[in-house]
């Protein structure tokens, strides 16, 4: 049982920490959290707050490393910090899982974001270890995010993790595994439509083209001259160019 648990606090952390960028598979944040759902299912008061802990030490600890800004003393604290909201996370899910067994998956997105907005409240740049984050490379699935902010990814993103989880629980149940899998066709529909209706152009998004070209005179020695074609404003934060 211990080995089971230790496979899944891994694998929910590294999951979620390959997730985000500067790794470009932003898919793995759709079944990240199963991991630390099902490690949490059954187990009593103080082996939630241990796993819970140790699955928020691993993620943030990883996740500071991959960014490469791993420092002695302020990483120290900010491993501490999101420990101690992950390890809250799931002494509230707690309770709800035992008064509604059924149906406590419901409250899984909602709680999620409610912790992620937590911790921002405690430092602002916490705010970057949100789960909307992990779908930057994604970016016709997410031009709705100045509209509505990146929380609302993260909720989308929390609730294709518990429609899953719920799908495998109820597995043998051909009516709830009909009516899910409908319900998760039109969530991963849902940004897309959302994209569409805000911005309803996308052109605009689409990554700039540059032309160089150098032009030299013989026998003569010039500076290179370089002709930029005119581009829209990017949302990918490329830069346009420095060229001497």
């Amino acid at each position: 049982m211990r080995s089971r648990n230790l496979l899944l606090c891994l694998l929910a952390a590294v999951a979620l920490t390959l997730a985000f960028p500067p790794y470009r598979w932003g898919f793995l944040a759709y079944w990240g959290l199963i991991p630390l759902l099902l490690l949490l299912q059954d187990k009593a008061p103080a082996e939630t707050v241990r796993w819970s802990a140790l699955f928020g030490l691993l993620l943030t600890a990883l996740a500071i490393l991959a960014s490469g800004r791993m420092g002695p003393f302020t990483n120290m604290y900010t491993i501490a910090v999101h420990a101690s909201f992950y390890v809250l996370f799931a002494l509230l899910l707690l309770p709800l899982r035992r008064w509604w067994p059924r149906g406590y998956l419901l409250a899984v997105p909602f709680l999620w974001v409610a912790i992620e907005a937590g911790k921002a409240l405690v430092q602002a740049d916490f705010q970057a270890f949100a789960l909307g984050y992990t779908q930057n490379y994604y970016l016709q699935m997410i031009l709705y995010t100045p509209a509505f902010g990146v929380y609302a990814v993260s909720l989308w993103v929390a609730a294709l993790n518990a429609l899953l989880l719920g799908m495998w629980l109820r597995r043998h149940e051909p009516r709830w595994l009909t009516g899910l899998s409908a319900v998760l066709l039109l969530a991963f529909a849902l940004p897309f439509a959302l994209s569409r209706l805000i911005t309803p152009n996308t052109r605009q998004f689409e990554e700039p083209k540059i032309e160089v070209r150098l032009l030299r005179k013989a026998k003569t020695s010039v500076s290179s001259l370089a002709t930029l074609a005119p581009f829209p404003e990017s949302t990918t934060m490329l830069p346009a160019a420095a060229l001497v």
